[in-house]
């Protein structure tokens, strides 16, 4: 029975519910986030990349995707529960039929059980390998956690190729070893309330101002790389692991894998003498091998003075998470019923 202060807490948030819709148009789009290649990628009502999804926890999203395409198509919302409702889940061939060509499906997305750092990403062969992917971030109210402000941080490897030539190759009687295609290239790129900041990689930052406290929900969007991640001259604080908040766990540096997120809290410097680069290294042991053309670093840069210089590069003598997966603790733990 719940008291009645639970009661009054649950109305109170039902009260603030809202139904936040979106309209996509799954559709083709080119692009050229790596500055390397224009090709065509999959994209929302005529653009690249799809918006980024934000809601309040205890919110429905009511997500209306139009295929575009000329094949079928689905989403899928990871690591979102959809209890009841797994028809909505876009696992094509496993809980949902695909959108056909020309029509609409709506994906109803109740986010009363849920909060953190999510993403929507294609689910019908390997269409988010082709761009079909976007952030989803639910906000908690309030957090448990505090910060000033926050940035997604979005990081992906790329293929210059569609993911159909990628999947025959793979899947091919001459690939007996079963290796994996190796991307072209790896791009970072950012979004803040709904929307991306301008450019990719070195061509984009994060402005921080000193002091401040911010919040980075870093999103694996890969199909096979794994990425290290950190910002030279900051450390970081992993308070959030797949949706889950955790103890404040300090970090130098951090392992992304595919469709992994993790959120961390960074403290500005107090000075604005420089500027400070992102780093995003790929990690060689993901590949069968390493072109001579693929660049393995990517980065961006923390930006407290736009006319201020870039601080050396620090140097890192390993790739090392300093805290493992399994020893990060939940802020509420949860109990395990009998089997």
């Amino acid at each position: 029975m719940l008291s009645k202060i639970q009661f009054l807490l649950l109305a109170a948030s039902a009260s603030r519910a809202a139904i936040v819709e979106h309209w996509w148009n799954i559709s083709y789009a080119e692009a050229n986030p790596d500055g390397l290649f224009l090709r065509r990628v999959i994209g929302v009502n005529g653009t690249w990349p799809p918006p980024p999804l934000e809601v309040n926890r205890g919110d429905t999203l009511l997500l209306h995707a139009y295929n575009g395409l000329d094949v079928p198509t689905a989403l899928h919302h990871h690591g979102m529960f959809l209890r009841n409702r797994t028809f909505m889940d876009g696992a094509v061939g496993v809980t949902q039929c695909p959108i056909p060509v020309g029509e609409t499906f709506t994906y109803e997305i109740p986010t009363g059980e849920e909060w953190g750092t999510y993403w929507a990403h294609g689910h019908f062969s390997g269409q988010y390998v082709d761009g079909l992917r976007a952030p989803f971030i639910i906000h908690n109210s309030p957090e448990p956690h505090q910060y000033d402000e926050e940035y997604t941080v979005i990081l992906g490897d790329w293929y210059h190729q569609q993911h159909e030539p990628l999947v025959t190759k793979f899947m091919s009687i001459a690939n007996p070893g079963g290796a994996e295609p190796v991307p072209e290239s790896a791009i970072m790129y950012f979004s803040q309330n709904g929307k991306y900041l301008p450019g990719f990689n070195d061509n984009t930052g994060l402005t921080f101002q000193p002091g401040k406290t911010y919040r980075l929900r870093l999103i694996g969007t890969t199909a096979l790389a794994m990425f290290w991640f950190w910002i030279d001259g900051h450390q970081m604080r992993v308070i959030e692991v797949d949706g889950t908040d955790v103890e404040e766990a300090p970090v130098d540096m951090i392992s992304v894998s595919a469709a992994q997120r993790y959120s961390v809290l960074v403290t500005a410097r107090n000075d604005t003498n420089n500027n400070w680069l992102i780093h995003a290294n790929m990690d060689e042991g993901m590949f069968d091998g390493v072109p001579d053309t693929l660049h393995m670093n990517i980065t961006s840069k923390v930006v407290y003075n736009p006319s201020a210089p870039m601080a050396p590069t620090i140097l890192v003598d390993e790739y090392a998470n300093t805290v493992k997966d399994p020893f990060f603790a939940p802020l509420s733990p949860k109990s395990v019923g009998p089997a």
